[in-house]
């Protein structure tokens, strides 16, 4: 199958969907507790999920989901084309995931790749910024600590959004505990798990014992169950797996068989824009963002007709974001 027809594409199209959804949410929150129950043993799915989020009701969400939630010139962008196309952007992290150095995402996290300037013929001038020593491979992410007086990694990095976006910071929040309740109102479990034991994630048979509190469940077990999320009208996942540089092999794999799978039990796909790759340039931080306060006012907002690509749109804003100067 060709997995392009996961994605959705044009302004209309996502426009279109999102009212046809909110239209028959019910129907379709009944739809997947049915299916959600008698594969999981889940009660209540719909409700548990929304419960555990607390979002507010009136908004639709334009999603993002990232292990941290930072300043990259991705998640400027991102929250910039969402407003754009009149949704509330939203950041799900997981800081409970376990840090690689096999993982680009992670890593420039740590050393992160600063815009400091600009060439005379407008090129960005990068420096890295190592904020810490790479951590032991394992090691939870908001267990890394930065500066040893309380400052974690997702701590960090909430303070580079909030001087990038100030009091227009998108809302955060960790999906972690959910997964935790997927767990824990399950009868199907899964074959294994990942325990944090001292700060490092551990790999345990689910027939060994576990303590719930500080574990979660494998990507293959719960990647249905966080595709659902994006089922009804009120969320729309904002990704791609489409990137070859990405190292996303497996996580696509969870995603094309999680979407097929959903898509044969309740009849839909769930909502999912495509955005650009996650590639170097994304995960750019440009300093000239936290500098000025009103870096808003330089871009050029594209024009949002019908026909309009979503990721182009997305694509433009991360163009101009890069190409933003310190004051002189």
């Amino acid at each position: 199958m060709n997995n392009l027809c996961y994605y959705i594409h044009e302004s209309k199209d996502l426009a279109s969907a999102i009212e046809a959804r909110q239209e028959k949410q019910e129907q379709i929150a009944e739809k997947i507790d049915e299916w959600v129950f008698s594969k999981w043993g889940i009660a209540n799915f719909s409700h548990l999920f929304e419960s555990s989020l607390k979002l507010p009701q009136s908004y639709t969400y334009g999603t993002l989901c990232r292990q941290v939630a930072t300043a990259r010139i991705e998640e400027v962008s991102f929250s910039l084309t969402c407003k754009s196309l009149g949704l509330k952007p939203l950041d799900l992290t997981y800081h409970e995931d376990a840090f690689s150095t096999n993982n680009g995402d992670k890593v420039h996290l740590i050393k992160l790749p600063l815009i400091t300037g600009h060439s005379k013929n407008g090129s960005p001038i990068v420096k890295y910024k190592k904020i810490v020593d790479f951590p032991q491979a394992g090691m939870l992410l908001n267990k890394i600590s930065i500066d040893g007086n309380g400052t974690n990694l997702p701590k960090y990095h909430r303070n580079l959004r909030e001087d990038t976006f100030g009091n227009d910071i998108p809302l955060e929040i960790d999906i972690g505990s959910t997964f935790k309740k997927y767990l824990r109102d399950c009868t199907s479990q899964p074959e294994y798990l990942y325990e944090d034991i001292d700060g490092i994630r551990v790999k345990k048979n689910v027939s060994d014992g576990y303590e719930l509190s500080r574990s979660n469940p494998p990507a293959d077990w719960y990647y249905p169950l966080y595709l659902l999320g994006f089922m009804t009208g009120k969320m729309v996942l904002f990704e791609t797996y489409e990137n070859p540089k990405g190292n996303v092999c497996d996580i696509k794999k969870h995603f094309c068989c999680a979407m097929d799978m959903i898509k044969e039990e309740i009849g839909l796909y769930p909502l999912v824009v495509e955005i650009p790759p996650l590639q170097l340039p994304m995960m750019y931080i440009n300093e000239a963002l936290i500098e000025k306060d009103n870096w808003q006012t330089e871009l050029i907002y594209p024009s949002i007709g019908k026909n309009s690509r979503i990721i182009e749109v997305f694509q433009n804003f991360a163009d101009q974001t890069i190409s933003l100067r310190k004051n002189t």
